[in-house]
């Protein structure tokens, strides 16, 4: 393997571990909105205050737009990596 190969191989591998761990933190994070969501509901329904629905409320949106732009990096993301030119062995 040249060392310009190799080079670019262990760039791919980096390049692919990060977009591995920037899923799973991204995964604990819409993991702990949901609890928080979730515990934000049960105290809302309890106390029926119109401040803790919308602090939900809220939440909810930020979370909805938070997806939406993981999902557009990780898009254009895989783009860019299927136009990489690979060289065969």
């Amino acid at each position: 393997m040249e060392k310009s190969d190799k080079k670019s191989f262990l760039s791919m591998m980096g390049n692919v571990i990060g977009y591995i761990a920037l899923l799973g933190s991204t995964i604990w994070v819409l993991r702990a909105f949901i609890i928080i969501a979730t515990q934000g509901y049960i105290m809302a329904y309890e106390t029926n205050s119109l401040v803790l629905g919308f602090e939900i409320f809220m939440m909810c949106c930020i979370l909805g737009f938070g997806i939406f732009r993981l999902i557009g990096y990780l898009k254009n993301k895989v783009k860019e990596f299927k136009s990489l030119k690979w060289k065969k062995c």
